[in-house]
């Protein structure tokens, strides 16, 4: 069916261009015939009827046959001149006939000259209409290509972050959060560069504003003091990058509604690396110079003592409201990490403070980035332990040299340590 409509409009092609060409035959001998006429009536005029006046007026004027001799030819003067005034008379003819000849042909020139260049015309304004036509075509079809490989390249941009992140993370509505951050994209127009003028939920704009906002309540310390809030803004960011973990819960996850894990409380920093990275490369993609980071005012061991504090009340929440939608799956360590920073915060005005005020800073550095996947095993987290106790013992032994009182206080933060340890080891 394809091949005959292929073949029919072939035919039909050919068999145009045949008419087109006879057309074109015809028109040409019509002009030529029409020049042929004007230029016979021209020799008429200018040839053939002075030469049938002169056989006149020889022939009944002159009482002469008409011979190509000079036999007879008169010798009076009076008729020579007589004969003068007719050939001039005949020349002024078939001069003004050969003038109006002329001009008649000029006229006919210039009219058959303006007709061709009304066709000309109409013929370039049908072709500078086809060549625009092919040029929107072009322009349209490159325009499409642009669109096609600036997502597919997008495509890539998010393949290349999620295998950085070992697939942990994956993007999800690709198309959708590509038409978010590129509104104006289509297939008639692709722009490569985000204007970040333009501000709409989930533009670009909004998720360096997000990222804005974490860095700064992360400055003023709010989420040590709403950890709630930092949850709330990561499950925003997730939100605005249409990102997702799809690894399995492991010890340590926040979740929402069963199955969505916000974040980790051991792997903070990775997560807030891992994200930071993201926007960067979105930022990159997006021919913005803006760079963001999320670590640069992050307290870590502070905050993942709030967030474990903060999770550890969720098992009371969900028996108050059964539609409580958050979870934690504990991790022991960690847990006793908190606790015991918890037991050996001491008040100020508490005489044993000036001796144990630098001891919750060694657990806020065992929660540090490079520290606290070593203290959340168990040879990691004992070894911790004896170590810390060693200090605890220093500090005891310090304080005694001001009051032998502190022996007993000593005993009962050695006690918490000695229990932890056993917990463990049982």
């Amino acid at each position: 069916m394809h091949i005959e409509y292929i073949i029919t409009n072939k035919a039909w092609i050919q068999s145009g261009a045949v008419h087109q060409r006879i057309g074109k035959q015809f028109i040409n001998r019509n002009k030529m015939r029409k020049e042929y006429l004007i230029l016979g009536f021209v020799l008429l005029i200018t040839l053939i009827f002075p030469s049938v006046v002169l056989y006149l007026y020889r022939e009944y004027v002159m009482g002469m046959p008409v011979t190509f001799s000079f036999e007879g030819v008169s010798r009076d003067s009076g008729k020579w001149s007589d004969f003068g005034s007719l050939l001039s008379g005949l020349f002024t003819l078939s001069g003004a006939v050969a003038a109006l000849a002329t001009l008649l042909f000029a006229i006919f020139q210039n009219r058959q000259l303006s007709d061709e260049a009304k066709k000309r015309s109409v013929m370039d304004q049908e072709t500078a209409k086809k060549n625009e036509s092919f040029m929107r075509f072009q322009l349209e079809r490159m325009n499409f290509e642009k669109f096609r490989m600036h997502q597919l390249m997008f495509n890539d941009l998010l393949d290349k972050v999620e295998v950085d992140a070992f697939n942990n993370f994956a993007f999800k509505a690709r198309m959708i959060f590509y038409k978010k951050i590129f509104a104006t994209n289509s297939f008639s127009q692709c722009d490569t560069r985000v204007d970040l003028t333009y501000v709409k939920a989930g533009s670009l704009k909004d998720i360096l504003n997000c990222v804005e906002g974490i860095n700064s309540k992360m400055k003023s310390g709010e989420y040590l003091d709403s950890p709630h809030v930092l949850v709330d803004d990561i499950s925003t960011l997730h939100s605005l990058l249409m990102l997702t973990v799809e690894r399995a819960a492991k010890d340590g996850d926040i979740i929402f509604a069963g199955k969505f894990i916000v974040l980790n409380v051991i792997d903070l920093h990775n997560d807030f690396v891992f994200l930071a990275d993201a926007v960067n490369a979105l930022c990159t993609f997006c021919e913005i110079d803006t760079r963001v980071n999320l670590t640069t005012n992050l307290s870590l061991g502070k905050t993942i003592i709030a967030l474990v504090n903060y999770a550890n009340h969720f098992d009371f929440s969900k028996v108050q409201f059964s539609t409580y939608p958050y979870s934690f799956k504990s991790e022991l360590y960690i847990r006793d990490l908190t606790e015991l920073h918890k037991i050996f915060t001491i008040d100020k005005n508490l005489p044993m403070y000036p001796f144990f005020k630098n001891l919750n800073n060694y657990i806020l550095d065992a929660l540090g980035a490079s520290n606290i996947h070593h203290v959340t095993s168990m040879d990691g987290y004992l070894l911790f332990l004896d170590s810390f106790r060693q200090r605890v013992a220093s500090a005891i032994s310090e304080a005694m040299t001001h009051d032998v009182n502190f022996f007993k206080i000593g005993e009962c933060y050695l006690g918490e340590i000695d229990k932890m340890r056993a917990r463990i080891k049982n």
